[in-house]
């Protein structure tokens, strides 16, 4: 009876992370979806503003995404789309050594 009770906590913390991330995530969608197949690589400056307001207020509103660990792997797999979008853009240009961790 114990476990069962554990486990409905569980399933109920989960499904709490779940829809505040879906809540939380659903604006970065469209943001996302244009950096990843836009043809006009000019356009893409257009989004940093409201991509990184977005992903601020992820930050300051989501109960889940306010943390470094959190919000990091989200930034990363963002800056790989622009990495991927530069070198389609620009397919002769060397990529550079990644940074070194901290």
């Amino acid at each position: 009876m114990r476990r069962a009770r554990r486990l409905v906590r569980e399933v109920a913390g989960v499904r709490g992370e779940a829809a505040d991330n879906a809540r939380f995530l659903r604006p970065l969608r469209p943001i996302l979806e244009r950096l990843a197949t836009g043809d006009d690589y000019g356009a893409l400056a257009d989004l940093a503003r409201p991509l990184l307001h977005t992903l601020l207020l992820v930050w300051a509103r989501s109960g889940h995404y306010n943390s470094a660990g959190r919000l990091v792997p989200l930034l990363r797999a963002v800056l790989r789309d622009v990495v991927a979008q530069t070198r389609r853009f620009a397919p002769g240009v060397a990529p550079a050594a990644p940074p070194r961790a901290f």
